[in-house]
This record gives C-alpha cells, sequence and structure tokens, in this order.
C-alpha cells in the first residue's frame, strides 16, 4: 500500500469517527437499531431464540445465516440505548460465543462468554461464566480457566445450586490437570464421578472415569491408568457414548504405546481414530494422528511420522486447541531434528515455545527447552544450550513435575559432563521409582560420553 493509500484510509476512519460523534445520542441510538434491523433483513430475518443455557451435556448449536455477524448485531442492540434490544443483545452475544466455539475460535468465545455474563444474574451469570472457562479450557488456558470456574463453582454454592457441581468438578480437574496440579486434579475428578453418580448421570460419569484414567498416564501410573481405562471404556461402551469410547481407546493405546506394547497400541489406536471420524470428533482425531505420528517415529518411518502431525496440527488450529497445537509442534520439531532438518527444526521449536508460553503450559515449554539445549550444542552453541536446559529445569519444578525435573537434571549433567551432577540426578530418579527411565538415561549417557572420548559418568 502506498503513501497516500494509507493517509486515506486514516483520514477516512477520522473523518467516520466524527461524524459518528456528531450526531446526538438520541440519534445515534435510532440509527443503531435501523442498522440492526437492516442486518437482520440481509442476513435471513431475526435468528432464533437459542435453547436454554445450561453447562452438562452441552445441546448442539443450530446454525442461522447471521451466525458470521452476531457480534455486529449484538453490538447494534446494545449501542440502540433501547431496553426493548436488551433480550436481543443476549440472544446475539450468545449466539456469537456458540459460533465461535464452533469455528475453533475458544478464545474469543471466552470472552463474548464473559460478556453475556455481565448481562444475566445469578445462574445465568454463573452458566455464562462457567462456559468462558470452559472454552478457555479448550484453549489451553489453563490459567485462567481455573478462575473462571471457581469463581462460577463459589456462585453456584452460594445460590444452592447443586445441577452443575459435577461438571464443573470435571472441568476444573482437567484445569488443574494442565497446570500440573495433580494431586488436585484427582480428588476433583473423584469428586465429579461421585457427584454423576449419585445424580445417576452415566455418560458424564463415564467421561470423567476417563479423564481420571488419563491423569494416572499422565502421571506414569501406567497399571492403574490401564485398569482404569478399562472400567471406563466398558462404562461408556454399556451407555452407547460412542464419541467418548473412542476418546478412552484413544487414550488405552497411549498407555499401551508408553507401557512396552507398541503392537496393541497401534491397534487400539486406529479403531480410536475410526470412532473419531464417525462422530465428527477432529479433537479427539488429532490426538490419534499425533499418537501415530509417535508410533511412525518409533519405527522409524520419519516421513510418514511428518506428515501425520502435520495433519494433527492442521485439525488442532481448526478446533482453536492451543495447548495441543504446542505440544505437537515440539514432537514435529523432534522428527525434524532426528532427520537432520536442524534449520527448520530450530524454528519449530520456538513456535511451540512461542504457543506453549502463550497458554501457560510450563510442562511443554520445558521439554521443548530441554529438546532445544541439545540442538543448540550440536551446533556449537554450549551456552544457549546449558541456558535453555537450566530453564527447562527450573518450568519443571516450578510445575511440581518432580520425575520430568529428574530426567532433565541427568541430561544436564551429561551436558556438562559432571559425575558428580550425574550421580545425584541419578539418585532423584531412584528415588522416584523411575528405574525403567534411567536405564534409557544411562544409555544415552555412556553413548555420547564413548563418542565424545571421556570415561562414563557413573564409573566404569
Amino acid at each position: 500500500m502506498s503513501s497516500s493509500e494509507s493517509a486515506y484510509f486514516f483520514r477516512h476512519a477520522v473523518l467516520r469517527d466524527a461524524a459518528y460523534q456528531l450526531q446526538l445520542p438520541g440519534d445515534r441510538g435510532r440509527l443503531h437499531g435501523l442498522a440492526l434491523e437492516a442486518i437482520e433483513q440481509a442476513w435471513g430475518g431475526r435468528a432464533p431464540e437459542p435453547d436454554a443455557l445450561d453447562f452438562g451435556e452441552e445441546r448442539t448449536f443450530h446454525a442461522f445465516p447471521s451466525d458470521g455477524v452476531a457480534l455486529e448485531l449484538a453490538e447494534h442492540a446494545a449501542k440502540s440505548g433501547d431496553a426493548a434490544l436488551d433480550g436481543l443483545q443476549r440472544r446475539y452475544r450468545r449466539r456469537a460465543a456458540e459460533d465461535l466455539e464452533r469455528r475453533g475460535q475458544q478464545a474469543a468465545a471466552a470472552a463474548e462468554w464473559r460478556k453475556l455474563a455481565a448481562s444475566l444474574d445469578d445462574a445465568g451469570h454463573g452458566l455464562a461464566v462457567a462456559r468462558a472457562g470452559r472454552a478457555l479450557l479448550r484453549s489451553g488456558d489453563s490459567a485462567r480457566a481455573l478462575e473462571a470456574l471457581q469463581e462460577a463453582l463459589a456462585l453456584f454454592r452460594s445460590l444452592g445450586e447443586r445441577r452443575y457441581a459435577g461438571s464443573l468438578m470435571g472441568d476444573l480437574a482437567v484445569a488443574f490437570e494442565y497446570g500440573a496440579g495433580y494431586e488436585e486434579a484427582e480428588r476433583h475428578y473423584r469428586d465429579a464421578i461421585a457427584i454423576h453418580r449419585e445424580a445417576g448421570n452415566r455418560i458424564l460419569e463415564g467421561r470423567a472415569r476417563a479423564n481420571l484414567a488419563g491423569l494416572y498416564g499422565t502421571m506414569g501410573r501406567w497399571e492403574a491408568a490401564e485398569r482404569a481405562f478399562e472400567e471406563a471404556l466398558a462404562h461408556v461402551r454399556s451407555c452407547g457414548d460412542r464419541r467418548e469410547e473412542g476418546t478412552a481407546l484413544g487414550n488405552l493405546a497411549a498407555v499401551y504405546f508408553q507401557s512396552g506394547r507398541p503392537g496393541l497400541g497401534e491397534t487400539i489406536c486406529l479403531q480410536a481414530m475410526a470412532i473419531h471420524r464417525e462422530t465428527g470428533n477432529r479433537r479427539g482425531e488429532a490426538a490419534a494422528c499425533a499418537l501415530m505420528a509417535r508410533r511412525n517415529a518409533d519405527q522409524g518411518r520419519r516421513e510418514e511420522a511428518v506428515r501425520l502431525y502435520e495433519q494433527a496440527l492442521r485439525l488442532h488450529r481448526e478446533t482453536g486447541n492451543r495447548r495441543s497445537e504446542g505440544i505437537t509442534l515440539g514432537n514435529l520439531a523432534g522428527i525434524l531434528n532426528a532427520m537432520g532438518r536442524l534449520e527448520i527444526a530450530e524454528r519449530t521449536y520456538e513456535r511451540a515455545l512461542a504457543v506453549d508460553q502463550s497458554v501457560g503450559n510450563r510442562i511443554s515449554e520445558g521439554v521443548v527447552l530441554q529438546n532445544l539445549a541439545f540442538l543448540y550444542r550440536d551446533t556449537g552453541r554450549t551456552r544457549q544450550a546449558e541456558e535453555a536446559l537450566a530453564q527447562a529445569i527450573a518450568h519443571f519444578r516450578a510445575a511440581g513435575n518432580r520425575r520430568f525435573e529428574a530426567h532433565a537434571r541427568c541430561r544436564q549433567a551429561v551436558l556438562r559432563r559432571s559425575p558428580g551432577d550425574w550421580r545425584s540426578a541419578e539418585a532423584g530418579l531412584r528415588a522416584l521409582g523411575d528405574t525403567e527411565e534411567l536405564e534409557v538415561l544411562r544409555a544415552e549417557m555412556r553413548k555420547e560420553c564413548a563418542e565424545a572420548g571421556v570415561a562414563p559418568l557413573d564409573g566404569p
């Protein structure tokens, strides 16, 4: 754009705003009301009132032609100054929030839910805040999601309202898990299961059971995770919940991969992917693609792994799943690094860091920094490698993940070629009972020491 064109657009905006301000407030209000009517007529008439606001089993959103301009319609209703249009403002604000969720713009949806909450009282206010929390959770912003969900829970308790307690407990558990508050997450999942069981809501109970099993997997408690997933799977199948069956199968596949049964994991993962496609669960499909990408990478099929990671990334972006996008970018960077494509790997690690930081995922950020440290080392940037690894350890410590911290300290000892650091980190892993991972790290250490021509850090 030329400088003259820039000047034109700037002056046009200034003139527009000046012309707007010259109108008397009453005239401006009437113009907003006329604009609302004109836009409605151009987009198929007045949109229907959505179903009653809820926060359990979310109802299907029925789209309307004007949903794409619902934000504009809500603003015109708000600025009209006509109390008779307050209901329309809430209607279009609600439709805008749900349409943004449907299109994967979760952070923007959360902002609209918050605006809607400001115009509602009591339970309606709490429900809109809770929906904002759920949208933030889907976007990966666990800290703000936790604040919103706790605010909604406190309000419902003050109103003596228990209908939504189980769902709120379940979402709070996810928020705690994302923030590595594993003990709080487990407690909230168990509370959610108990509340749903008491209320006779078997579908939501099954989902809470599956989420608890996933937490055990995140914590490395593989036997407990497998047992819990099998129980959850039987439960959701008895309810006929195909969507949650796919999710449980995908998570069970991850447990099989992690516990040394990759063939069984692959079979189960492909079943999960088929169910996700059948039920239109794109978030679940993305997770299954990422899991299969790791399987292909382990089998040396790196080009196929890259293709699957890129497919997962497209789905994460379509659904607004920023948290999973950051994790997947970090995994993709690791494959590119292993393929020797160091420049693009480094750029991909940096993109992963930016996403992880934006959603506050300290664990994933630490993993990326740890991997980036060794890329720095391999490209002769020892000081940057030390700094990145120290930052990774600090992130794991702040998140309370002692297992990842001990792993990173082992790798720091290798980077420094320090037998003393190795002995300290090794003792930490033994104290955690993580002997299998210790053997993997010891093999890595001995290989690197041999290539560097130095004695093994744990002695001959």
